[in-house]
């Protein structure tokens, strides 16, 4: 006869013990108003049953943050008829995108740029930041006056230089991360090219891979082209990103455990719409 071992609750979880989305029997948890226990059973995700020194019966989601958890202290807040709609609002993707602008990298570069940030501006869930990574020898005030011109008031954007032809992208990259720690919440950020006009359904496919479905990603690698890397923000600060010249792919799979290769992706399978 095996032995009884117990499950082990994950560094990454979540508890839903104190959600108000809890759906219960006196103190039992039997299931979830947004339906997400049974979305998450069947994708396989690890939920365990556990219990507190209360009597509370609850579930325990491995490896998962789950972005519709709510606690009573932010529904009073809000109406309890508004506290499904406000979630679902609040839970749109959020993410960061970098935009990496080199006026070689096309022979109208003007253009180029504003068909870029116009394809991000238009999207369903523009960006909650963006920022433009300048590696030309634009002056920036000349690149700030053009960006002005560009009618794309759904993008809270920012430009950032960078002169150094030594530093690398992905060293840029770092410092972009570094530099708006502080200013946004986003979940990952996403690079492009300033030459690549991003598909209309991305940020859709985004919401419908993370959110609608409860899939799970730390990194994505890009197209062919460079095009639509994403990284999960709180990996990229767990492992300082690419510092001393080790990508983040490279020390996910060095430094997290076996299961991590799971949650590496190809872009394309997130973005169905990036397929080149």
């Amino acid at each position: 006869m095996s032995e009884y071992t117990s499950p082990t609750i994950r560094p990454l979880h979540t508890a839903c013990v104190d959600c108000i989305f809890s759906e219960k029997d006196k103190q039992k948890q039997t299931g979830c108003s947004f339906d997400k226990i049974d979305l998450y059973k069947k994708k396989g995700v690890d939920v365990i049953e556990a219990y507190d020194e209360f009597n509370n019966e609850f579930f325990v989601i491995n490896d998962r943050v789950c972005l519709h958890k709510r606690t009573k202290s932010w529904a009073e807040d809000y109406p309890k008829k508004k506290w499904k709609p406000t979630v679902e609002e609040q839970v749109k993707i959020k993410y960061h995108a970098m935009v990496i602008f080199r006026e070689e990298a096309s022979q109208d570069w003007a253009a180029d740029l504003k068909s870029s940030l116009m394809s991000l501006n238009d999207q369903e869930v523009p960006p909650c930041l963006l920022t433009i990574i300048n590696r030309s020898k634009i002056a920036a005030t000349s690149l700030v006056e053009y960006i002005h011109s560009i009618p794309c008031d759904n993008l809270d954007w920012r430009l950032q230089t960078f002169l150094d032809d030594e530093l690398d992208d992905r060293g840029a990259i770092d410092i972009v991360v570094d530099s708006t720690k502080n200013y946004t919440t986003s979940i990952f950020y996403v690079i492009f090219d300033s030459s690549f006009e991003v598909p209309s359904k991305f940020s859709s496919e985004i919401q419908s891979y993370f959110v609608e479905n409860a899939n799970h990603a730390v990194f994505a690698h890009p197209r062919k082209d460079g095009n639509g890397m994403l990284v999960n923000c709180s990996f990229h600060k767990k492992h300082a990103g690419n510092c001393f010249n080790v990508n983040i792919e490279d020390k996910l799979i060095e430094f997290e455990e076996e299961e991590i290769k799971e949650y590496i992706k190809n872009i394309e399978e997130i973005c169905p719409s990036l397929k080149m």
